[in-house]
Parts: structure tokens; C-alpha cells; sequence
């Protein structure tokens, strides 16, 4: 656990390291990265077993979903106190529209594991980790509990505030690989129940929408989106 250290404002001391970190002059903000789950048209879907790297693959993205520089580190010179962290699935892919089914296989079928220097800061369902963002409420006449072309589904409370804050806040500096692993794992123990009248698949596929309901393909995957909010000190204030 990160350290004030007392008489010196603005400097904490890193127990994995012993060094002195300065976080005085800093932002409140998010650092991010977006992966993609494959919505092959002919497919489409996420085999059980699945895993996804967050903040590995950066090449080519732009700031609308990474603003890491580097793999798996923060830029150059940043240091940060990560104080929460959040996971949100866009509705939108370009014209693509987020199947609302997609929302809730996502959310409900995969796990999220955090480690900082290989070390696990955090795990659990996707569920738990609700970033606050996001959209609210209905459009036209359908109710936004309901599955309809002008409804909205939201990814938890849109609400920063009601995001779950960490009880021990973490240390990152560019000398740190953190890493975020979305898995779907299989589930051997639900073997022996039965869905729908049938033997429960654990290797089963999620199956995402492959088209609209009207029969417009929907060919773009489904993004997935965490960040890690907290106060930054970025390069130059010190």
C-alpha cells in the first residue's frame, strides 16, 4: 500500500521499491484501453476458454480507445494512484449498433483479473466493475427495460459516483507492467444441470448477434473498454 510521507506533501513512498514517488501537482482522470471480441458473420461467437489483453496490443489505436503509448506501462514519466476501476461496452461500433443481447452475454459470462508487476490487485466478474459511464434511459416509445430497436441499455448506474472505489488505492509508475485479462471461463461444475430441457455445455460458445433482427449483418465486433481512474501526474510537473 502506497505511503504519505509525513512533512513532504505530494510524496509517497512505494513499498515494492523503497523509492519516493512525487504526485503533488496532478489531474483526475483515466487511462484506458479497448479490446475487440470477434462478431464474425459466419461465427459469431466467443468460444468458452476466451481470453482478451488489455493495454498489450496498442499499434494503431487512437485516443477514442487507448491512451497508453507504451504496452503495458504508463508513458514516459507518468505516475499514477489508481483509485478505481471500470469496464464499459460501447453501443456503438462506426453505424454498428450494440446488440442489447451482446450487453448481457458479455457482462454475464466473463471474469476480469488486474495484476500490477504480476502481482493480482484485483478479480471477479465483469459485473463488479462498473465504470460509471455511459448512457441512460429511453428514446421513442420503447422502455429502456425493454429489448427494442429505440431502447437504450445502460452498463450499470451511469454514475461515477456510485462506482465501487478501491479500498486500498494502487501505485503505478512507467516502471511497472500492469496488466487486465477478460476471460470466459468454462464452467465444468454446471455439467450436470440442465438448460432448457438439455445438458449444460460448459465448452459452449456465446453466441453475439450477427444481425439486427431485420436482417442487416452486423460485421463489427463488440468493443470492450477499462479504465483505470485515478490522479495522474503526467510529464513536466516534476
Amino acid at each position: 500500500m502506497i505511503q504519505p510521507i509525513p512533512g513532504k506533501p505530494g510524496w509517497f513512498l512505494d513499498p515494492n521499491t523503497g523509492k519516493e514517488v512525487f504526485i503533488g501537482q496532478t489531474r483526475e482522470d483515466d487511462k484506458y484501453d479497448t479490446i475487440a471480441l470477434s462478431n464474425d458473420a459466419t461465427a459469431g461467437n466467443v468460444p468458452a476458454g476466451t481470453t482478451a489483453e488489455f493495454f498489450r496490443d496498442i499499434n494503431g489505436k487512437d485516443l477514442l480507445d487507448t491512451n497508453f503509448k507504451t504496452p503495458r506501462r504508463l508513458n514516459a514519466q507518468e505516475a499514477m494512484i489508481v483509485r478505481r476501476i471500470g469496464a464499459y461496452v460501447p453501443h456503438a461500433v462506426g453505424a454498428i449498433l450494440v446488440a442489447q443481447e451482446d450487453f448481457k452475454l458479455i457482462y454475464e459470462n466473463s471474469s476480469l483479473v488486474i495484476k500490477v508487476n504480476g502481482q493480482t490487485i484485483s478479480e471477479g466478474p465483469l459485473v463488479k466493475y462498473q465504470s460509471g459511464y455511459g448512457l441512460a434511459g429511453a428514446i421513442g416509445t420503447a422502455a429502456n427495460t425493454v429489448v427494442g430497436t429505440e431502447s437504450i441499455t445502460t452498463n450499470g448506474v451511469p454514475s461515477t459516483a456510485a462506482a465501487l472505489w478501491l479500498k486500498v488505492p494502487q501505485l503505478l509508475t512507467d516502471e511497472y507492467d500492469v496488466e487486465a485479462t477478460l476471460r470466459f471461463d468454462r464452467r465444468q461444475w454446471l455439467t450436470q444441470n440442465t438448460v432448457f430441457g438439455a445438458a449444460f455445455a460448459p465448452n459452449e460458445a456465446i453466441v453475439l448477434q450477427t444481425d439486427n433482427g431485420a436482417g442487416t449483418t452486423r460485421d463489427m465486433p463488440v468493443l470492450v473498454k477499462l479504465f483505470l481512474h485515478g490522479a495522474i501526474k503526467s510529464p513536466g510537473t516534476r
